[in-house]
């Protein structure tokens, strides 16, 4: 489950690296994200590498995490049956699985901070809301006062 949420993550960065690159629009994610969201993990990070460059600590963290996707999908768990019969056993994998899913999870939030610069579809962060506004800031200081007044007369004639 945490794996399918960490892909849901890159989905989502892959998507907003391609806009910023010029590659998609935003009128593109409703036909994107489907595809994106059933790519595999590995292939999420060959894309999302195309697109951009992740820092290596990040990009070195993301591998790892993939072959614990991989692992678990693949070889954990047939050769490991016999153990789920003892209590020892039982509490050795559960050891090895919370060192993995504490790996998945911090990758998982460093993604999900990546996207919180971008803001999300269903709302934006408060850092992102006050970029904006403070780049706005500084560009209406940049115009003149006949240049003020005319957009803030457009701005009331669209006003109900």
């Amino acid at each position: 489950m945490k794996c399918q949420v960490l892909e849901h993550r890159l989905a989502d960065v892959l998507f907003m690296c391609e806009m910023l690159n010029g590659d998609k629009t935003w009128s593109d994610k409703n036909s994107s994200m489907p595809r994106y969201q059933r790519l595999t993990m590995g292939t999420l990070r060959t894309r999302l590498c195309e697109v951009t460059t992740l820092p290596p600590d990040l990009l070195d963290r993301l591998n790892e995490v993939c072959d614990i996707r991989n692992e678990l999908a693949h070889r954990y768990f047939k050769p490991r049956i016999d153990l789920l019969l003892t209590k020892t056993g039982y509490e050795q994998m559960a050891g090895e699985l919370d060192k993995m899913s504490a790996k998945i999870e911090e990758v998982i939030e460093v993604f999900h901070n990546i996207n919180g610069l971008f803001g999300r579809p269903l709302g934006y962060s408060t850092e992102a809301i006050e970029r904006v506004a403070e780049d706005f800031k500084m560009y209406w200081a940049t115009l003149s006062e006949a240049e003020q007044r005319r957009i803030e007369e457009a701005g009331n004639k669209r006003r109900p």
